[in-house]
């Protein structure tokens, strides 16, 4: 009898335990709850910071010129969390192999390059999405780029008054060749309204109302205007495109090239902008046209080189600094902005 209690009372222990082990290990939560409970503080600031990003760059796709900065701020924040779910994946599995210290070892080099990786993402992201945000605060971007077909004047605003005196002008010295006593007189090549002409071309070159060429057309070396900053345009997307690349370290390895690829080619769009407005301010020097347009697109030019410079070095192989990466491409892109934004004013 005594052995019978001896077993029942193991039993009874035995269950009070696998009980007290089930409560422990089973989550009796109700669903739904997980809703109610207050989130970390450190998971409020990412999810705000997110949506801030998103708010960002949605406003910043809807002005052409930015949308640039804003699309590869995109790319980068879906780089981060790629590279987030995988050190996630890789911390999961660096538990399964930890009796093998050789895979062990290869996966805790992989979970830090994933980490790395999502932090240098984050940091560009954030920085491109600042630059974003500061390109829908420009006055290129305020303005929707539309061919107005007539404009209002303002109380203070000269320049119509003026076109409207010239064109009277114009009118009164047509009106008296016309009337004169010798209706013979050829009233184009009359040396009186040959001479008011020049008057009105040259207060038409005061107002920026004269240019026998469109601005877009003007001569540029071989080429011209609208051409060139198209070309630049070209060449400073292609950089950026390919920055991203740079995050994924295998790739960069199995294309060998690549990382000293990048720094090269960004210091070879710096020079090629330099150069460019030398040639622009060339072409302006020889030219009559006051106030040439050719004049601003190389100081936008040069500005945009000297990014393009720091970029290259940011990106240098095994030194990439991706915060001053970042900042060097966002000035890049948004000077390019302004140069596309001042092509299209003109035109």
């Amino acid at each position: 009898m005594r052995h019978v209690f001896a077993v029942i009372a193991v039993i009874i222990i035995s269950l009070g335990l696998g009980v007290t082990a089930g409560h422990y290990s089973v989550d009796l939560t109700p669903p739904g709850l997980d809703l109610l409970r207050p989130k970390a503080a450190d998971v409020v600031a990412s999810i705000e910071q997110q949506e801030k990003a998103r708010t960002i760059q949605a406003a910043a796709s809807g002005c052409k010129y930015c949308s640039d900065m804003a699309e590869l701020a995109k790319t980068f924040t879906r780089r981060a969390e790629m590279a987030r779910t995988q050190a996630k994946a890789l911390q999961t599995a660096l538990s399964q192999v930890s009796d093998e210290k050789e895979v062990f070892a290869r996966r805790e080099e992989e979970l830090k390059a994933a980490k790395v990786a999502a932090s240098r993402a984050e940091a560009a992201a954030s920085v491109l999405t600042d630059w974003a945000g500061r390109c829908t605060s420009e006055d290129f971007c305020k303005l929707p780029a539309t061919r107005v077909a007539s404009t209002c004047a303002t109380e203070d605003d000269s320049r119509p008054a003026a076109a409207l005196l010239i064109a009277m002008s114009v009118r009164t010295v047509a009106q008296q060749c016309a009337t004169s006593t010798c209706p013979s007189v050829d009233c184009k090549s009359s040396a009186s309204l040959r001479a008011d002409m020049d008057r009105i071309e040259g207060e038409l070159d005061e107002i920026g109302g004269k240019m026998s060429t469109a601005p877009a057309q003007l001569p540029v070396g071989a080429s011209t205007l609208n051409a060139e900053i198209t070309r630049i345009a070209d060449e400073t997307h292609y950089v950026a495109n390919m920055l991203p690349l740079l995050l994924d370290m295998g790739k960069s390895r199995s294309a060998g090239d690549l990382p000293k690829l990048a720094p090269d080619l960004a210091e070879q769009r710096a020079v090629s902008a330099a150069e460019l407005s030398i040639v622009m301010e060339q072409a302006a020097g020889v030219s009559e046209i006051k106030n040439d347009p050719r004049l601003e697109a190389a100081w936008r030019l040069k500005s945009m080189a000297s990014h393009l410079a720091s970029l290259g070095k940011n990106t240098a192989a095994d030194a990439v600094n991706w915060n001053q990466a970042a900042d060097a491409l966002g000035a890049s892109l948004l000077e390019l902005a302004r140069l596309a934004a001042f092509a299209d004013r003109h035109s």
